[in-house]
């Protein structure tokens, strides 16, 4: 199996260089004839050149969504918020649709704070250390002190 040297790779670099300017060369070769045809039709008296200008797509406006959705949207929006505080807060995959519908607040802040409350509430104020030191959980209850 040969090796690439700086060299090699030089070369494969330059040769992919080289066909993509004859590419563009060609493209350039091209469109410069087209003006040259446009302008030729122009100056001939025609007053609309052979192809049409491309039109531009008018841009489509999505439907208002009507009250419902906006509820059905404002509803799913708030519950992830309530099961990414209730996750934050420490509860566990299992623990969410039992306690999201105890969460209350308008606002991310609001939620936020009541599911760490709820936190407090469900554990007794206390926290549990991992028994193999690799959490680091603040405020931990020590049995054997």
């Amino acid at each position: 199996m040969s090796e690439l040297t700086q060299d090699k790779v030089n070369e494969i670099v330059r040769d992919r260089l080289k066909r993509e300017r004859l590419k563009h060369e060609k493209e350039v070769e091209q469109l410069k004839g087209r003006i040259a045809e446009l302008t030729q039709e122009l100056e001939d008296g025609q007053s609309e050149p052979t192809q049409e200008p491309a039109k531009e797509p008018e841009p489509q406006q999505e439907p208002e969504p009507s009250d419902e959705e906006q509820e059905e949207y404002k509803r799913k929006y708030f519950d992830a918020l309530k099961q990414k505080a209730l996750i934050d807060a420490g509860f566990t995959h299992e623990q969410l649709d039992r306690y999201t519908p105890y969460l209350s607040g308008d606002t991310r802040e609001d939620i936020e704070r009541s599911a760490l409350e709820l936190s407090e509430e469900v554990s007794g104020g206390r926290s549990y250390v991992d028994p193999v030191g690799k959490s680091k959980v603040s405020k931990a209850w020590n049995p054997f002190a």
